[in-house]
């Protein structure tokens, strides 16, 4: 039985559930947080891409590195200066537990964004911070869950300062986009899901919030339409991939779409780079896409750019007759790895 309805209703609350989430008080059974000098975010999948997003987004705004990674073994600079941030809502991804008792072991400080479990009784039996969410925060519905809960972390340990506020301006912006989306017609979604139809989406952005939010496209795509997607990066593309459209244009002009994300946070460089790298491609594909951010500051670009990608993915699922909820094959392999 299709579910596009209530997922799209999901995708809908994004703006709802970031603006909870930013309100939600910590859990705290240790001292205060001391000052770190750097900053791990650890997670899988959607978990990861929630870190990528306000590493990108806060660029300029953040006062130590920032690192994402989706691996256990933590990296050789991981010490007492560091907050570590376990992001646990994938389930069946050891990698968290293993992350936070190593995070632990170095001292670190700790800060877990998890559903009730192992690893947050790992959290607070340390006396470390406990960020407690729904279960399946992890999951593509739960997105604005998980980044509230990294924005308060960033701001709370001054790693961020303002993020919460950031957070709180993007939510307005983003609720009037959800409405648009959400709408009759569809908006922008439902009109750029018509022109990628049945073919395979190419998605690119710049370097930054353009490329993050281009990996949560074809993450969406996947999961939702269960449809091959492609992600890329200018200007990465035009300095090698592109010469991968100087043959079988016969082939990829009837299966290939490129879409291409754009905001103000590129500069006049790179969106020369995607004019150009744009028009060498447009022979060889059956469409060229272009989905411009809206919304002030890069935080609330990207979400921006996010919640189309997610209404587009829908709309795909829905054009094609497909359950956009389920996705077997990632449960597959997450019972694969328990069972080991």
């Amino acid at each position: 039985m299709l579910d596009t309805a209530s997922s799209i209703e999901a995708a809908a609350r994004l703006p709802d559930d970031l603006r909870e989430a930013l309100r939600t008080p910590f859990e705290r059974t240790g001292p205060p947080p001391a000052s770190v000098g750097a900053v791990l975010v650890v997670g899988v999948g959607p978990d990861a891409t929630a870190g990528e997003m306000l590493a990108a987004a806060g660029s300029d705004e953040l006062l130590v590195p920032v690192v994402v990674s989706s691996r256990p073994d933590l990296p050789g600079f991981v010490g007492p200066r560091t907050l570590v941030v376990v992001v646990a809502g994938a389930p069946g991804a050891p990698e968290a537990s293993l992350a936070a008792r190593a995070a632990i072991e170095r001292g670190s400080e700790l800060a877990v964004v998890a559903p009730q479990g192992e690893v947050a009784d790992l959290a607070a039996g340390a006396g470390m911070t406990a960020r407690i969410v729904a279960p399946g925060a992890g999951s593509r519905g739960a997105l604005g869950t998980v980044l509230g809960a990294l924005l308060a972390s960033f701001d709370r340990w001054r790693v961020w300062p303002g993020a919460v506020a950031a957070g709180e301006r993007a939510v307005g912006e983003l609720s009037a986009r959800r409405d648009t989306l959400a709408g009759g017609d569809g908006g922008e979604a439902r009109a750029a899901s018509r022109r990628i139809g049945a073919t395979f989406a190419v998605v690119h952005g710049a370097a930054g919030i353009g490329a993050v939010a281009a990996r949560r496209w074809t993450e969406q795509i996947a999961t939702c339409a269960k449809s091959p997607a492609f992600a890329g990066s200018e200007p990465a593309r035009s300095a090698g991939s592109i010469a991968g459209f100087g043959q079988h244009g016969d082939v990829t002009r009837q299966i290939l779409t490129l879409v291409e994300l754009r905001s103000d946070d590129e500069g006049p460089i790179l969106a020369r780079r995607f004019a150009a790298a744009a028009e060498l491609a447009r022979e060889a594909v059956a469409d060229v896409v272009e989905v411009r951010s809206r919304g002030t500051g890069p935080l609330a670009q990207l979400l921006d750019l996010v919640l189309v990608g997610d209404f587009v993915a829908l709309q795909l699922a829905a054009a094609a007759g497909v359950d956009p909820g389920p996705v077997p094959a990632v449960d597959d392999v997450a019972r694969e790895i328990a069972t080991r």
